[in-house]
């Protein structure tokens, strides 16, 4: 069906699961794809296995809790292939498993440096280079809890009800 044929699309946490699959399926339809993760050896591997089967993709180091390496990546997967179409936010972690009043403030900070400053840092500097390209998407993914509490991963789930 080739839906995002010749569109370049940037996909964070794209070494794994979802990601992963994202970034072979929007391969497949026909997008070139910028792989980004902190998992470089699992990324560059992704990477292999898309441009092996036709399709086109390349792999960027992305830390997306900071600010300063989503600028740069965002304009090196620019630089590279001409334009950005769309940007999945997909990078996340669960943080610690344990009883909020035993969270450490570094514990909660690390959930929400990721999973909610990661999605403003790369929807920020998607945007400019999405009017660039005259128009684009961004995808923000979630998960069931932003829509139901469960009793573990405390700031896991603080953040994601908060981003519905």
């Amino acid at each position: 069906m080739k839906r995002v044929e010749n569109k370049v699309v940037i996909v964070t946490g794209g070494a794994l699961g979802i990601g992963r699959e994202t970034c072979l399926l929007l391969a497949k339809e026909g997008a070139k794809v910028a792989v980004t993760d902190l998992l470089a050896k699992e990324g560059q591997e992704l990477v292999e296995e898309v441009n092996l089967s036709g399709g086109e993709a390349k792999f960027w180091h992305l830390d997306v809790s900071d600010e300063k390496e989503v600028e740069k990546v965002y304009a090196e997967v620019v630089k590279e292939f001409g334009k950005l179409n769309a940007t999945v936010n997909n990078a996340g972690i669960a943080g610690v498993d344990k009883p909020t009043h035993d969270i450490t403030e570094k514990e909660w900070d690390s959930v929400m440096n990721v999973n909610v400053k990661g999605v403003f840092f790369c929807t920020k500097h998607a945007i400019p280079h999405l009017q660039k390209s005259g128009n684009g998407s961004i995808v923000n993914l979630s998960s069931i809890y932003g829509l139901v509490g469960a009793g573990d991963l405390p700031p896991y789930h603080l953040q994601k009800v908060q981003l519905e």
